[in-house]
């Protein structure tokens, strides 16, 4: 009975809030750093003040000529979103899309306070990306009237980014397309990310029978892992491509049984090769830092097994209570580093366990 009444009680304050009259007084109470975001850790000072100083060149900028590339892993782009107006010309970014204000605006919600939210958004958004709201807010809740934004239900006012700021990351570097475009500056933020870690899935695909019919031996050699190195027979069989530029090729076993094929490329001169296109513009290096973090949160720490195998498993970044433990060791080579944040880095000397043979 008394959840009852709480729940009436909640209803009749929304009901009530949605009315009018308070209209003018959230604009005038409402604050712009009370964003719609959910951000663990804010940016760096010197970071958000450097893509607020990007974001203004791109306001100034209207002309082909004066186009601006940006080059980041994908994983930050919803944050850059936040700061910077931008578009994607990859063909592959169907999941960016925006809240279209101008559509929004010439055929409002019918919903007043849904509207209301949704157009705040747009107004402290530099590129209003639908995956930017909030989680709440879209979330379904089944027999609930709260505030719920969906694709489907926004799909009149859903389109694709459009700005003189192009925004791409190590996918494209192989899109010809690209190479036609004039860029007054070029920017490289987060660089350092895909410095150390990076990798690029092939299409494709291939299931257990499809191995064995071409005769690839990546099944039996994966009997007891779920990763193994491709041998160059392999990758003629499969028909793998591989640049002068590619690492490494792999293999892993996905979730639904599939074999997925992996390449990764030495990054830096991959990067390079692509920028030789629009030379002479230098690019300009922004690194990404958080408030608060520390030189050695970004450092990147990996075990080299020395085993049998020559490869090794890398993370990006090792949290808290992390074990990395190498992978298919001879047992008198084993291996195992345990990291804990804000702890001190001590040197790691590696010494063989002998047989115990007594």
């Amino acid at each position: 009975m008394g959840s009852e009444m709480c729940i009436r009680d909640s209803n009749n304050i929304l009901a009530t809030l949605q009315q009018d009259i308070y209209a003018e007084y959230f604009k005038k109470t409402a604050k712009t750093s009370k964003q719609f975001f959910q951000e663990l850790r804010s940016l760096d000072s010197e970071l958000e003040k450097k893509l607020k100083e990007i974001a203004k060149l791109g306001s100034v900028s209207n002309s082909d000529v004066e186009r601006i590339l940006l080059i980041a892993p994908k994983s930050l782009w919803s944050r850059i979103a936040q700061y910077i107006p931008v578009q994607y010309p990859s063909d592959a970014t169907e999941g960016y899309k925006v809240i279209n204000k101008e559509a929004l605006d010439e055929h409002p919600l019918d919903n007043k306070l849904w509207n209301c939210v949704l157009t705040r958004f747009c107004d402290i958004c530099a590129t209003p990306l639908f995956c930017n709201l909030a989680q709440y807010l879209r979330v379904e809740n089944e027999g609930s009237d709260k505030i719920t934004f969906t694709e489907d239900s926004l799909a009149e006012y859903l389109t694709k980014p459009k700005s003189n700021i192009d925004c791409i990351d190590i996918d494209s570097f192989s899109d010809k397309k690209m190479y036609e475009n004039k860029y007054a500056r070029i920017f490289t933020i987060g660089a350092e990310l895909q410095d150390r870690v990076h990798k690029c899935k092939e299409a494709k695909e291939w299931s257990f029978r499809e191995l064995i019919d071409k005769e690839c031996k990546l099944p039996m050699s994966m009997a007891s892992t779920n990763i193994a190195l491709l041998t160059d027979a392999d990758k003629t069989r499969l028909g793998i491509v591989q640049s002068e530029l590619t690492a490494n090729v792999w293999a892993e076993r996905q979730s639904n049984g599939n074999f997925a094929i992996y390449q990764n490329f030495q990054y830096q001169k991959y990067r390079n090769a692509f920028l030789t296109h629009f030379a002479p513009v230098m690019p300009e290096l922004v690194p990404w830092k958080l408030k608060g973090q520390e030189a050695t949160d970004s450092k990147l720490y990996m075990v080299k097994s020395q085993g049998t195998m020559s490869l090794d498993a890398p993370s990006l970044r090792a949290v808290s209570y992390t074990h990395l433990r190498a992978h298919e060791t001879d047992s008198y080579l084993v291996c195992r580093l345990l990291l804990e944040k804000k702890k001190k880095i001590k040197y790691i000397t590696k010494k063989n366990i002998k047989k115990k043979t007594r």
